[in-house]
């Protein structure tokens, strides 16, 4: 009994250090690491079966595993070193935000100024820089819906 009272305390503190890690972390590091989690949890599911002698359950989430390692890599094939080569497009094109969220996002009404968009990005960015403890979505966002609004 206590032995499970014990296990149940381990894994609420992993999951309260995995959501605190998760809420700081990058979205790509982020989409990686469950990635894995799902393999972990996959290959430690199909040698449980095993051990138990239910051996052909136990491709059910192998299968799965392969599935996903396979359907990953096939992915993220064709978009490798498309990103982070430091190149940046201008306007709307390469972005799924749209001027009214890239507006709502500063907390502006459509029409600002140039001026007004300037002046409530370097507020906000101020408060949500990740060198100053804000997260790398939030920056990521304000600098999208700046250079949307900005044309830059």
């Amino acid at each position: 009994m206590i032995g499970y009272l014990l296990f149940g305390l381990i894994l609420a503190g992993l999951l309260l250090l995995f959501l605190q890690w998760w809420a700081n972390a990058e979205l790509e590091s982020a989409k990686r690491a469950f990635f894995w989690a799902i393999l972990l949890i996959c290959g430690l599911l199909a040698a449980v079966f095993l051990a138990a002698g239910k051996g052909i359950i136990a491709v059910v989430p192998a299968g799965f595993a392969l599935w996903r390692m396979l359907s990953q890599r096939k992915e993220s094939g064709g978009k490798r070193g498309q990103h982070g080569s430091g190149q940046t497009s201008s306007g709307p094109t390469n972005s799924s935000m749209t001027y009214n969220e890239a507006f709502e996002i500063l907390g502006l009404k459509p029409g600002a100024s140039q001026e007004e968009i300037e002046k409530a990005y370097k507020r906000l960015i101020s408060l949500n820089h990740p060198d100053k403890g804000g997260s790398d979505w939030m920056a990521g966002k304000l600098n999208e819906a700046r250079r949307i609004l900005l044309d830059k």
